[in-house]
């Protein structure tokens, strides 16, 4: 079970990691349902503001249409062991969390663009289970509208009034597999309550994003292939290169290790590679059984791979570099 890289740990002993997913998976299936009957409009889950006292905190963007499949219950589901990680390794104490999700604006969708306000590890559950998942969401083109909820967190997601004084900016984090919109019009700039005369470029979002953020795509091969290769994947790939530099980009293929990933970017942030590689051949290679450590060290070198462009040299076509250095065996190059 996937969970069971997470589930010894001392600081979550009351999470089921399986359980949590079963139930996230049932509240996923019945929470359109839920808001419909409820009536719920777009509005009550895009707040005009959302706000904190805290100078920095994490804002996880996820994509929520059909072609991420399961994605973001496996992230929602590992969030305990996360909000522990970020709050005591890579953030400040008590550093809260944003959960937004996104789909397709330009579409006939419901609830497309959605954000919960900030919350720590108690309230985390509750806010999680607010997000609404809409079956067969987004469109049949290759683009979703996560310009807009980018342009969201510029306008309508505000911070203390220490917040840019210091070097630790607040961490965005994307998670998607498909492109933006190029442009956002009047009509779409509305829906997040922005007001304009005329279109907005998505690249100046984008910039403007990365100066009030530290801003991190984390990228997935497109509709559910299992690696870069197909023509499709490589599309989207080579479009957000217009929008995030590499080394604030992650190449992940196995969705089973976005936390991990996560992980590595948040790391990168708070200048903690170190701490990082240490912790995770800790949990996944040193702390298992003879048994597990093959397959501890496949996940190590998933996830590192994933991060060999913001980590420069923590994997190369050898597999990773940690592994050379007398840990374990490297894996093979993808393909």
């Amino acid at each position: 079970m996937e969970g069971g890289d997470y589930e010894e740990v001392s600081y979550v002993p009351d999470h089921d990691f399986g359980a949590a997913r079963v139930d996230y998976d049932a509240h996923a299936g019945r929470s359109y349902k839920k808001a419909k009957e409820d009536d719920l409009k777009e509005d009550d889950l895009l707040p005009r503001i959302i706000r904190t006292d805290a100078e920095t905190g994490i804002i996880l963007s996820v994509d929520h249409t059909g072609s991420m499949g399961d994605k973001p219950g496996i992230v929602y589901d590992k969030f305990p062991y996360l909000v522990h990680e970020a709050q005591t390794e890579y953030l400040p104490p008590n550093s809260p969390f944003c959960v937004a999700s996104f789909g397709d604006a330009r579409e006939i969708e419901d609830y497309p663009l959605q954000a919960r306000p900030f919350a720590g590890k108690q309230e985390l559950p509750v806010r999680l289970k607010e997000l609404v998942l809409v079956p067969g969401s987004g469109g049949a083109g290759m683009e979703e509208s996560s310009e807009l909820m980018a342009l969201y967190a510029l306008h309508s997601i505000r911070f203390g009034k220490k917040a840019g004084r210091s070097r630790r900016k607040p961490v965005y984090i994307m998670i998607t597999d498909e492109c933006c919109y190029r442009t956002v019009n009047q009509d779409m700039a509305a829906k997040v309550y922005v007001k304009t005369s005329k279109g907005i470029a998505a690249e100046k979002i984008f910039r403007a994003l990365h100066r009030k953020y530290e801003a991190f795509l984390i990228l997935m091969p497109y509709g559910g292939a299992s690696n870069w290769q197909d023509r499709r994947s490589q599309e989207v790939k080579s479009f957000w290169l217009d929008y995030f530099d590499e080394d604030h980009t992650a190449y992940l293929e196995d969705a089973r290790r976005i936390v991990d990933v996560i992980f590595g970017l948040l790391a990168k942030a708070a200048d903690r590679r170190e701490y990082f590689e240490r912790e995770i051949m800790k949990r996944q290679v040193e702390d298992v059984s003879e048994d597990e450590r093959d397959e501890g060290r496949r996940k190590v070198d998933t996830v590192f791979r994933s991060l060999g462009t913001v980590h420069r040299g923590i994997w190369d076509a050898g597999g990773s570099t940690m592994f050379r250095r007398g840990k374990g065996k490297a894996a093979k190059p993808p393909l």
